[in-house]
């Protein structure tokens, strides 16, 4: 009989206060091997405080963070910001290597899963280009490149695409559902767009408030098929719909659900 090893990141009554402003109180959150879970909610109402408490970047004043932990031969935790963070004196090529060379991997014996992450994510030929000859989503496909080359066991991301055009967005929508499906590994993904949420994510967990608070969570049950034809599916458009009434809930513009 299998025993269940519990679940990657565990939340509960979470609470951070930065002076006598409260950024988030009472989160409760749980997150299992394999889902993808998208954390949708306005500017400002705590998601990027709850991926850094989660990722250990910070402490709660309040509650306890647990969850799974995740060693080496799990892959570890690996963290994706907002903006790309590409070291500017280095190549895309080293840039992606750092992860590993901080580990203590010899350049030699990582230089072929480096350029091979590096294709995975559509820059190969570019292995020795500066990051200021990338455009934004070469930047931040260099940035996954970096994060998923340690192979890691959960992914945190912090709006990673906001920046980013519409077109070039969706593009590496597909991209990054396509690899983590090759690493099987676990996401949390925190964004603010509704059709971006839904299109990535097996479940929503929605924020809102001042202090910032789960409002809610939703399951997406739209299948392993994400496409373009997904995004004028009604099951997906109705779900869109969904998550907007929720997220209008959190913001205080809408009423009850």
């Amino acid at each position: 009989m299998s025993v269940s090893r519990g679940p990657l990141v565990s939340l509960r009554d979470v609470s951070r206060a930065f002076g006598d402003r409260v950024a988030v109180a009472g989160v409760d959150l749980t997150v299992d091997e394999g889902e993808f879970v998208a954390i949708l909610g306005p500017s400002g109402c705590g998601k990027t405080t709850v991926l850094r408490l989660i990722a250990g970047l910070d402490d709660p004043t309040a509650g306890t963070v647990g969850g799974r932990d995740l060693g080496p031969a799990e892959g570890g935790v690996a963290y994706v910001f907002q903006d790309p963070t590409l070291l500017p004196w280095a190549t895309v090529f080293d840039n992606v290597y750092l992860p590993l060379r901080i580990a203590g991997v010899p350049r030699a014996a990582a230089a072929d899963r480096v350029r091979a992450m590096i294709a995975r994510v559509g820059l190969a030929g570019r292995e020795g280009a500066w990051p200021h000859a990338l455009s934004g989503g070469m930047r931040m496909r260099a940035a996954l490149a970096r994060a998923l080359v340690t192979r890691p066991g959960l992914l945190l991301m912090d709006e990673p695409f906001a920046a980013l055009d519409e077109i070039t967005r969706q593009q590496l929508n597909d991209d990054l559902l396509r690899m983590v499906a090759e690493s099987g590994c676990t996401v949390l993904f925190v964004t603010h767009s509704v059709a971006e949420s839904v299109y990535l994510a097996t479940r929503l967990v929605v924020m809102g408030g001042v202090p910032g608070h789960v409002v809610g969570e939703l399951p997406v049950e739209l299948g392993s098929v994400r496409n373009e034809a997904l995004r004028r599916d009604p099951a997906y458009l109705a779900l869109c719909m969904r998550a907007s009434a929720l997220l209008a809930v959190g913001m205080g513009t809408g009423g009850t659900l």
